[in-house]
């Protein structure tokens, strides 16, 4: 609140609800603000300019005025602070990293892997219980929210990676334009299991 006060004359009149609001919204558009700007752009800091659509949302749903929406802004600018309080929420489905991850991008051979930037939206229908695909621009690389698509250098052929994480996905694709809720697919295997 120390940060924010000096940002803005009314810190003082600005509700917790409204910060978490902030920071909640700020969790969601994230990825899509950084898009806006070059893959060489740091994942971990806030652009020096949010565009001025993303900073008219984000007042008119928080009920800020610009001021406080900036002095917001400036107080969270280290974007890992949304994904530390928030956990992975995402409007889009994305790739659990946002950078290149191919040992054979030339970037990443030379320590300095490029931001996943070409964007390419496919539409899909997600299968849920409850509720794009980026490109590395340096080796071309495919990502998907559940793999990667990597050719191989000496065949030319090109192989799906899963992500090497710790816990399962939350969906996984099961065909180009179908993804499925990891928590509907045990719900489909045990009603195979112990259906009668």
């Amino acid at each position: 609140m120390e940060i924010l006060s000096k940002a803005t004359h009314n810190a003082s009149n600005l509700l917790i609800s409204q910060l978490m609001a902030f920071l909640v919204l700020c969790s969601y558009l994230k990825r899509n603000v950084l898009l806006l700007y070059p893959s060489s752009h740091l994942t971990t800091t806030l652009p020096p300019i949010l565009p001025r659509e993303t900073r008219a949302f984000l007042g008119e749903s928080t009920n800020m005025d610009p001021e406080d929406v900036e002095a917001s802004s400036k107080a969270t600018k280290d974007f890992n602070i949304y994904s530390k309080l928030m956990g992975r929420l995402s409007i889009c489905l994305w790739p659990p990293n946002q950078h290149c991850i191919n040992t054979d991008c030339p970037y990443v051979k030379k320590n300095k892997p490029l931001k996943l930037q070409s964007v390419k939206e496919i539409s899909s229908i997600l299968y849920t219980v409850s509720m794009g695909q980026l490109t590395c621009e340096g080796c071309k690389v495919v990502y998907y929210p559940d793999y990667f698509v990597k050719k191989d250098l000496h065949t030319n052929e090109r192989f799906c990676h899963y992500y090497d994480v710790d816990m399962t996905p939350t969906v996984l694709q099961v065909a180009t334009h179908h993804f499925v809720e990891t928590a509907l697919a045990r719900s489909w295997r045990n009603s195979m299991l112990y259906g009668a």
